[in-house]
């Protein structure tokens, strides 16, 4: 420990005015301990070394006095600029925990008020690619409140090209309520330092909590503005170009981001795989400090596209500086590519073809606003092989090509668990604009549960403070 310590110092006297802002606790703690072991050495050696261990004592006040100034600076560098965050209950979360506790939500404190409504923005939390709106909502009516959508504008109210996950429930009975929206942007896409995010709130009912819009429902705006210069310095991308290969399917692990709201992961899928692989199975960040071993879980993510590129979004304690951080994972989600296809039958209400024969046919339903299609496949939890993805586009019976209906989402799903049969149901939810479709209808997967296993082991290497 103290090799490293000692080297932290020497760099410090080599360039002190680069360096104010890297300079830590461990230092300070050297600068002392070598004062003690020099006045240890001169009570030793008595009298003839009594001038010297003053000498020593003196340096190392010295040292304390002259490094004070830039050491507090760091500590607050270190600790982030901001106030702890009030109000909010992070339960769990490990990234909002370890960025509240080192000042790194930036507060806000913004409100709008529409009907029964009332909405705050709390506190963002910035990250690469990712901002984080913590908020709070008042709900005065008598009944439910249903968040029908949240999503990003800039300040001319031009929506940003970003994909949105929600956290917490999303009926909400009258009160008040602290909620959390998540948002992550796409490589080709910067954050920028102004803009405004929006909530459009509905009373409950079966459209607003199917996403249909409401005439009751009020839309609240508020214009945030984002302190980009504080988060930058918090941003560090790491390359790792670590080639993962199981049974001849190949991904690599191009580059690692670290930042307040979050550690992404970035990768490329082999073009030459002979199986379709979508990515990573069972992975997570194994993060360990003083013995303790920390699991951060990924529950965004991006891809893959057609070139192959995905993106997870870990939680990070990364702040806590910890010794390791370590990627591991079960296997690779493959599948046989000459099965990613469902054909379904809408008017026999059957699926004719799927990858494994598991996909269920649930109900077509025909309404003005839209046809729905939903489809059912069950697995045992336990398995977990992957999600079920669709192409935008599919073709009729016909061969005629047609695209799912985005206005109502295009695709969406939920899933359910049974504790007594330990099996997991996914319900996908297909939208259709409405028409007459020749059948049977032939729709394109992107992905679908399936597995290779082997255990991966990717060692993460960082230093936040460099």
């Amino acid at each position: 420990m103290y090799e490293k310590e000692e080297k932290m110092l020497k760099s410090y006297f080599q360039d002190a005015e680069a360096s104010a802002a890297d300079v830590s606790d461990d230092a300070l703690e050297v600068a002392i301990q070598k004062g003690i072991r020099k006045g240890r050495h001169s009570k030793r050696s008595r009298v003839r070394y009594r001038g010297m261990a003053l000498l020593a004592g003196a340096l190392a006040v010295v040292i304390l006095l002259v490094l004070s100034g830039s050491l507090q600076q760091t500590e607050r560098m270190a600790s982030g600029p901001y106030p702890p965050l009030k109000g909010h209950d992070f339960g769990e979360d490990i990234t909002l925990n370890t960025a509240n506790k080192h000042g790194m939500i930036q507060p806000v404190g913004k409100s709008e008020t529409k009907g029964d409504y009332t909405i705050t923005v709390d506190g963002i939390l910035v990250g690469s690619q990712q901002l984080k709106v913590l908020y709070t909502l008042e709900n005065r009516s008598d009944r439910k409140a249903i968040i029908r959508e949240t999503k990003l504008t800039d300040l001319v109210g031009s929506e940003l090209p970003v994909g949105t996950h929600y956290e917490g429930s999303n009926e909400l009975e009258p009160g008040v309520h602290h909620l959390e929206s998540n948002s992550i942007f796409s490589d080709a896409h910067s954050i920028p330092d102004q803009l405004s995010v929006q909530f459009r709130v509905a009373r409950d009912s079966a459209n607003a909590r199917a996403g249909i819009p409401t005439e009751d429902e009020e839309l609240l705006s508020i214009d945030l503005t984002l302190d980009m210069n504080t988060y930058r310095k918090y941003i560090r991308t790491i390359p790792l170009n670590k080639v993962i290969e199981i049974q001849g399917q190949k991904m690599t692990m191009r580059e690692v981001v670290f930042s307040p709201a979050g550690i992404a992961l970035k990768g490329n899928i082999d073009a030459g795989n002979t199986m379709k692989v979508s990515g990573l199975w069972e992975g997570y960040l194994e993060s360990v400090k003083d013995g303790k071993t920390t699991r951060l879980t990924s529950t965004l993510g991006w891809g893959p596209g057609e070139d192959g590129e995905v993106t997870y979004f870990f939680s990070s304690n990364a702040l806590d500086q910890p010794d390791s951080i370590t990627l591991k994972a079960g296997g690779l989600y493959a599948v046989d590519p000459a099965k990613m296809s469902v054909v379904v039958d809408t008017e026999k209400r059957v699926v004719l073809n799927s990858p494994d024969n598991k996909m269920k046919f649930g109900q077509y339903t025909r309404k003005k606003e839209g046809h729905t299609l939903t489809l059912e496949y069950e697995e045992e939890e336990k398995m977990n092989y992957g999600s079920v993805q669709y192409d935008e586009e599919f073709i009729d019976g016909e061969g005629n090509k047609h695209k799912l209906d985005d206005s109502s989402r295009g695709v969406r799903s939920t899933t359910s668990s049974n504790s007594d049969t330990g099996w997991s149901k996914t319900t996908e939810y297909l939208y259709l604009i409405p028409k007459e479709y020749p059948q049977p209808l032939t729709f394109t997967l992107t992905s679908y549960p399936g597995v290779i296993e082997k255990d991966i082991e990717v060692p993460i290497p960082y230093n936040l403070n460099r």
